[in-house]
């Protein structure tokens, strides 16, 4: 249960880096906007990044779990 929690957020937080992105938005600025740290969101955002332009949620997602793991 707690695996799907964190997924699910996981992806929630990738599809709103990914909406900042596409509008410019640099790291600082996306974490300011969501409260959040830099160093928190760096692997997120640089996943994201390299993934453009196509955005594959389901890949960043993967990369980002190969990362943590």
């Amino acid at each position: 249960y707690e695996d799907g929690l964190d997924t699910g957020r996981m992806q929630n937080q990738i599809e709103l880096v990914i909406k900042k992105v596409r509008k410019g938005q640099s790291l600082e600025q996306i974490a300011d906007a969501l409260e959040t740290s830099k160093e928190q969101l760096k692997e997120i955002y640089e996943t994201v990044v390299k993934a453009a332009p196509d955005y594959d949620i389901s890949k960043i997602m993967e990369q980002v779990k190969i990362k943590n793991s």
